[in-house]
């Protein structure tokens, strides 16, 4: 007899939101202030999360699940400059100009 492989566990953001240690200090009711306000995307695996091409964007990330591999895109080629695990939290006008950020599961 086989054995019955166990059901994936499924959170919702603010459950996420909550596991955070950079997120850590604020309260549920700031936690669910940003669980609000927040717009939330699953990314497949090797598809891009954003690119930046020299337009600065006030958006801010949070990686809640995964891995991400942060880019830079030279010509037609490109090489990741960080690995980016979940609780990481950046805004794009930190970031070179031609990066990109993709889901970088292996």
């Amino acid at each position: 007899m086989k054995a019955r492989p166990l059901a994936k566990t499924q959170f919702s953001d603010l459950q996420l939101l909550g596991r955070l240690k950079d997120l850590s200090w604020l309260s549920s009711v700031q936690l669910k202030g940003i669980d609000d306000s927040m717009t939330a995307r699953n990314v497949k695996h090797k598809d891009m999360i954003f690119e930046e091409r020299g337009v600065l964007s006030l958006d801010t990330h949070i990686l809640l699940t995964g891995v991400a591999e942060l880019s830079h895109l030279y010509g037609a080629r490109s090489r990741v400059v960080a690995i980016l695990s979940p609780g990481v939290i950046f805004r794009m006008p930190w970031l070179v100009a031609s990066s990109t950020i993709s889901d970088g599961r292996r």
